[in-house]
């Protein structure tokens, strides 16, 4: 479900307090990416830099970043819901970051984690299929507010895609991750929270794997 990427340099940040979201109620002000990020500045040879909307400027050390959404945290900046690749002119596929500026420059290689982006992925070589999976963003599940959500199936030793639940879940002052892997809700339930506005879903895209 992840793996890491290199990160460096020192970055600090002003704290922003923002209320955590404790039940399914529709999305805040806090929860939009335009509240914390005023631009992105996005360079061929050089990683990502989010112009925040207080002129504050962090480093991401990702390349091609888009920021998807935010979950509110206490007493300091949303954690953003990136998606980016940790380098350029290579085999690595767009993955999900999630991070907050207030908590200073993402980690290094091995300890930074990244998730898989929605969509469908295919084995490199022969094209069988490996991971499904579709992503919301938001107050999604009823027992996990203010959290990511993917919705999955992914393949195992014996060549099944076997469905599971993965949440992030944002706290008050960290990240919390949680795999469900028998019982777990169903889908319906997600898309209901998008149809109240609660929760909103990422498009996903179909991608080979990394070789």
């Amino acid at each position: 479900m992840k793996c890491d990427r290199r990160v460096s340099s020192q970055v600090t940040l002003a704290f922003v307090a923002v209320a955590y979201i404790l039940s399914p109620t529709p999305l805040s002000p806090q929860s939009s990416p335009s509240s914390v990020v005023a631009r992105i500045e996005n360079g061929p040879n050089h990683p990502a830099v989010l112009v925040l909307t207080d002129g504050t400027r962090f480093q991401t050390q990702l390349f091609q970043v888009r920021v998807l959404g935010a979950l509110p945290a206490v007493g300091k900046m949303p954690y953003l819901v990136l998606a980016g690749r940790g380098c350029t002119d290579c085999d690595a596929n767009i993955s999900i970051y999630i991070h907050s500026p207030s908590d200073g420059p993402m980690r290094d290689e091995a300890k930074q984690p990244r998730y898989s982006y929605p969509g469908r992925e295919f084995y490199y070589e022969d094209r069988s299929p490996l991971y499904v999976g579709r992503m919301f963003i938001g107050n999604c599940l009823n027992r996990y507010p203010n959290a990511v959500v993917w919705h999955q199936r992914t393949r195992t030793d014996s060549g099944q895609l076997v469905p599971s639940v993965f949440i992030v879940s944002a706290g008050p002052d960290s990240l919390t991750e949680t795999w469900l892997r028998d019982r777990y809700p169903p889908l319906a339930q997600s898309l209901g929270h998008v149809r109240s506005g609660a929760c909103k879903e990422i498009a996903g895209v179909d991608r080979s794997s990394e070789p």
